[in-house]
């Protein structure tokens, strides 16, 4: 885990503060004792920690998410949303797919809702 992490980080040209980083995410989210372990070895809930922690290392405007709870347990999809109010806070756009709306409650500035074919904004 900890080579990817850090792979993306230097394709993003992110490496200063890394450790921290990636530290501070791994403990966050669980995975620390895990960090050497490759992603085959990894459950599907660790995988998909490991996507959010890959997206989270680097540095973007726009955040992009399709269903990023759909195997967290509670601690982690708090910890997400927490990590994605900051975000906001910080200035941050993100577009996240859900059907979970607990999750996007009291975060979100604009919400769409598809139902039986047709959008509309809540």
């Amino acid at each position: 885990m900890w080579e990817h992490l850090q792979f993306i980080a230097l394709a993003h040209r992110a490496e200063a503060g890394f450790a921290q980083r990636a530290e501070v995410l791994l403990q966050e989210f669980g995975l620390w004792e895990a960090r050497q372990l490759y992603p085959h070895a990894l459950s599907r809930g660790m995988r998909l920690k490991l996507g959010l922690l890959l997206a989270l290392i680097r540095p973007f405007h726009v955040l992009l998410l399709d269903e990023p709870q759909s195997a967290l347990d509670t601690r982690s999809t708090d910890i997400l949303r927490q990590k994605l109010a900051e975000l906001r806070a910080q200035g941050a756009a993100i577009l996240l797919t859900t059907h979970a709306p607990e999750l996007v409650r009291g975060l979100a500035h604009r919400t769409w809702t598809i139902q039986r074919g047709i959008l509309t904004c809540d």
